[in-house]
């Protein structure tokens, strides 16, 4: 029945396909191009009545009917963009002059109508100044699956998302064991939820050139989101999720201005920038669907928050100079700070601990302060005019100064469900970048060019907050060009770098807060239970780099081309003991199009590419209130050994685990552009798959034991790796368009467009409302929204287009 219903849908949309094509043949047109209409009598009518002795000079406009069918209801259908059933415009385009071509008037818009918009608008003088203004739209559907119980409320600046009455009440009242399937019981009934939010961007562009040498120049531009998108949070831990349907409303402005002075031989320009982000939703409550009363360690409701306010300056002064033997030297210097003192929110929103004096706030805000500094300096020489010789090099350096002050907390909440008397610290960290190459470039024969150079980064970084203060990274790189006859081109590169540590302090922080903050001076109070002392970080670890780039390039005739391109990297961190220890990559593709005859074309193409990611990492369980005068097995130890009771950390080798993940995906497309009949009825078809394979392999190289007397079989068991099924998508698209053009200006365009994708995913093709629906209902709370699913979608569209 599926089969015979989707037949006459294709039967449906190729009717008027061929009706056209019936319509053509007949027109006994074939061999005679499109009559010639060089100015429409409508457009001279038009000239002689427009103000400001303006002429009408281009018009391009499209328009047409669109028809949709299959199961498209997956958001992945419509994620960015808007596709109905209904009349649309394509695009439209005009153009104007004065008669004394020195003023102009431009302006485009595509998709108008539709949330995928835009419009720009430009005008201006010939070598004097131009004005542009533009306003677009971007639309994110996230998931059509997504449903809720809270329903959202605004007051200022914030949003209270509420259940219905009895909700909380029910299901705390049930006993432990029953919870998850009372609340499942109310989220059958919960409504959809449009998640989903839509980017608005507007602004203006002025440059105005007061002399030949002198212009100056200003932007502004509108950002806008709004909408709701899922967000995380929950009560307590572990568990207790709950997945809110979070509003999203905020706005970014952004201005720059420069100015630029030009001579021969040299220029300088002064600029600066400002962006202004305003966050229209600062908190969000929402209620406890498992409690609907408050105490010490259960709350009936939550607070979180979304991005703070904030800004950001910059200053900048840039220029370039010539000098003898052809060079040329361009540098730049910069300074800016970011600014953000958005109030702090308290640290609960329930009564029965947000009294507790521990938790009063140490400081109002933030007062949060960066500056950052950037100086640039490069240069290009070629200092023998006979020799082929190229020098370039070039110095970078940034520094990112964190002048915020650390705030120390002695205190905080779990989740709204209990406190902690703990310090507790931000890290207001700081760096320094430097950048520095050296270039040459050589041709050692006509048709064969060579390129070798070294490269220099070094990180400095607080370390205070960072595990290595002050990292090395060296660069040799080389290139080479060949062409030994006019249709080959052969280019290959390869670069290779190495990164060495010569002191990685694993704790960095957290022994920045026992010792700095909290006065110990022991070295044992650091928190065994806190970062193994085996991890390195992979952007702090030793590592040494390599990347191969080969292309070909053949054209033995005219009319056909073939390229095929190579690449490769492989990162080794060979001396990390845990951590990344290798990420390699590859890509094959390949390239050929060919036009057989004038009237024919057509294009193959593929590329394979695959990453694999090699990580070893060790599960360290903690026990808790193990008695001190307990003997531990060998490899554990006690975090307050002096106390009565402690936990205790351990340490095993035999836990560790290795996740191998590897991405494969290969990009198949194939294509044919076909005139039926030349100048006037033109045939494009295209057809391209993609396939996307996520492995993730793991294991453990030695099988875990049990450890007795402090760890036994849940231990073991949570350290034992598993091995993770099969993720997959892929997308089919075929693409089918007529165009027939009638006369030199009008034409008519049928297209026919037909999507498959594909996705299976073990971690959410199951989701629910109360979790997976494979297993028994939780007490978590989630949305159910799944943002990649299967759908079919078979899309036709004729347009009619004018254009002069």
């Amino acid at each position: 029945m599926g089969a015979l219903i989707r037949m006459r849908w294709v039967s449906k949309a190729l009717l008027p396909a061929i009706a056209l094509l019936l319509t053509v043949v007949a027109s006994g047109y074939a061999e005679q191009a499109p009559p010639e209409e060089a100015l429409p009598s409508w457009a001279k009518w038009l000239n002689g009545r427009l103000p400001f002795n303006f002429e009408l000079t281009e018009l391009d406009i499209e328009g047409g009917y669109r028809d949709i069918d299959g199961s498209r209801s997956s958001a992945k259908f419509q994620e960015y963009r808007v596709l109905e059933e209904s009349p649309f415009m394509d695009h439209l385009r005009l153009s104007m002059e004065t008669k004394d071509k020195k003023h102009y008037i431009d302006f485009t818009t595509l998709d108008s109508f539709k949330q995928d918009q835009s419009y720009l608008f430009r005008a201006g003088q010939y070598g004097g100044y131009e004005l542009e203004v533009f306003w677009d739209q971007i639309p994110h559907l996230l998931s059509t699956t997504g449903r809720t119980l809270f329903t959202t409320t605004h007051e200022d600046s914030t949003a209270s998302l509420t259940l219905p009455p009895g909700v909380a009440s029910t299901v705390q009242a049930a006993t432990p064991a029953t919870r998850g399937s009372v609340m499942a019981g109310f989220l059958v009934n919960a409504a959809p939820t449009d998640l989903s939010f839509l980017t608005t961007k507007a602004g203006f562009k002025m440059k105005y050139n007061l002399t030949d040498s002198l212009d100056v120049g200003v932007r502004y531009t509108f950002t806008q989101k709004d909408g709701t998108i899922p967000f995380g949070t929950g009560f307590g831990g572990p568990g207790s999720l709950i997945e809110l349907p979070a509003p999203l409303f905020n706005r970014t402005h952004q201005v720059e201005a420069k100015t630029q002075y030009a001579r021969p031989g040299w220029n300088v320009s002064l600029g600066g920038a400002a962006s202004i982000f305003d966050q229209g939703i600062d908190n969000i409550t929402f209620d406890n669907p498992l409690s609907a009363t408050d105490s010490p360690t259960v709350a009936s409701r939550g607070r979180t928050t979304m991005d703070p306010n904030n800004q950001a300056y910059n200053l900048f002064l840039s220029g370039g100079v010539s000098l003898p033997l052809q060079t040329r030297v361009t540098g730049k210097v910069s300074y800016g700070w970011r600014l953000q003192t958005q109030d702090f929110v308290p640290h609960t929103i329930n009564p029965a601990l947000a009294a507790n004096p521990l938790l009063a706030l140490p400081k109002r805000d933030l007062d949060g302060d960066v500056q950052t500094t950037l100086v640039t300096i490069n240069g290009t020489s070629r200092p023998i005019t006979t020799v082929p010789l190229t020098l370039s090099g070039g110095y970078r350096f940034y520094d990112f100064n964190n002048r915020s002050s650390e705030i120390e907390f002695t205190a905080h909440t779990v989740r709204d469900t209990s406190l902690t008397a703990e310090t507790r610290a931000n890290a207001p960290f700081s760096y320094t970048k430097q950048n520095g190459r050296l270039d040459a470039g050589y041709s050692l024969l006509k048709d064969l060019h060579l390129n070798m150079g070294y490269e220099w980064e070094r990180w400095d970084r607080d370390p205070k907050y960072r595990e290595v203060q002050t990292s090395d990274e060296h660069f040799l790189k080389t290139s080479l060009d060949f062409t030994p006859i006019d249709w080959l081109l052969l280019r290959g590169a390869y670069r290779r770098s190495w990164r060495n540590i010569d002191k990685y302090v694993p704790q960095a922080h957290h022994a920045h807060i026992v010792t700095d903050i909290e006065g110990e001076t022991d070295p044992e109070v650091l928190e065994l239970q806190g970062q193994s002392t085996l991890l390195r970080k992979f952007d702090e670890a030793d590592r040494t780099r390599d990347r191969v780039e080969i292309l070909a390039s053949i054209t033995p005739i005219e009319t056909l081309n073939f390229t095929a391109t190579y690449g490769l990297m492989r990162d080794d961190f060979d001396k990390s003991p845990l951590g990344l220890q290798e990420s390699r990559g590859w890509s094959l593709g390949g390239d050929l199009a060919y036009s057989p005859r004038p009237w024919l074309s057509f294009f193959v193409n593929y590329m394979r590419e695959e990453f694999k990611y090699d990580q070893l990492s060790r599960s360290r369980p903690v026990v808790g209130n193990v008695s001190t005068a307990t003997a531990l097995a060998p490899g554990c130890a006690f975090t307050s050994p002096s106390a009565a009771t402690s936990n205790a950390v351990c340490d095993f080798t035999d836990f560790n685990w290795r996740s191998i993940n590897r991405d494969r995906v290969d990009t198949y497309g194939v294509g044919a552009d076909v005139s039926l009949i030349p100048n006037r009825l033109n045939l494009r078809l295209s057809y391209s798959f993609s396939d996307a394979d996520t492995i993730i392999d793991s294991s453990n190289p030695v099988a875990p034991e049990l450890h007795p007397p402090t760890t036994g079989a849940t231990q073991r068991a949570t350290a034992t790796a598993v091995r993770y099924p099969l993720a997959n998508t892929n997308l089919h698209t075929l693409i089918a368009a007529l165009r027939y053009n009638m006369t030199k200006n009008w034409s008519l365009n049928g297209e026919y467009r037909f999507e498959q994708f594909r996705e299976t995913d073990w971690a959410t093709d199951a989701i629910g409302t109360s979790g997976l629906t494979t297993l028994p209902p939780t007490a978590d709370t989630y949305l159910g929204a799944r943002f990649l699913q299967n759908y079919n979608a078979h899309i036709a569209g004729f347009t009619l287009r004018y254009k002069f």
